[in-house]
């Protein structure tokens, strides 16, 4: 689905937008670009500590710049 392989449980990973609770509730439903700013930032898909119901890319954690975890991370991507 979507081209997408082995993205979900294995890190919590970390994506550019800032975290703000209810942001969603008053933004665009496609591609909403995040808030401005903020001080903690979005961590997506669930991690190997997660549960599976936690392991899916939709979900929304966060947590703040300097929080050092073993199930945090990235993922190095590249447009073909």
């Amino acid at each position: 689905l979507f081209g997408l392989h082995d993205m979900h449980g294995t890190i919590w990973e970390w994506v550019a937008d800032w975290y703000e609770r209810d942001y969603y509730a008053h933004t665009p439903e496609s591609d909403p670009p995040g808030p401005a700013t903020g001080s903690r930032r979005v961590l997506r898909g669930g991690g190997w500590s997660s549960g599976a119901a936690m392991c899916r890319s939709a979900l929304r954690g966060h947590n703040t710049l300097n929080a050092r975890h073993d199930y945090n991370g990235c993922r190095v991507a590249l447009s073909i």
